[in-house]
């Protein structure tokens, strides 16, 4: 996600007034903010849809230490997530 894909949205929740008010000091330091939020944001998403991975992975190990499972279900797994 670009600098710019941030602005726009903090401009449709109404974070920032205006485009035009990018200049000012006080708003590099809004968007500073936004960007640090957005990258803590992504690695908490990140993570735990590693942990959904690693307990289907957990779940689907032989005793043999093999594990098999398709990663569709992962994938599946993970966007059920966003549904509870």
């Amino acid at each position: 996600m670009t600098k710019d894909d941030l602005i726009q949205m903090a401009l449709e929740c109404d974070l920032l007034d205006s485009r035009d008010d990018l200049d000012q000091p006080a708003f590099a330091e809004i968007i500073a903010a936004i960007e640090r939020f957005y990258h803590l944001a992504v690695a908490a998403e990140r993570e735990s849809c590693a942990k959904v991975c690693a307990v289907l992975a957990a779940k689907t190990t032989l005793s043999s230490g093999l594990t098999v499972f398709d990663p569709v279900d992962c994938a599946e797994a993970i966007r059920a997530r966003s549904q509870s």
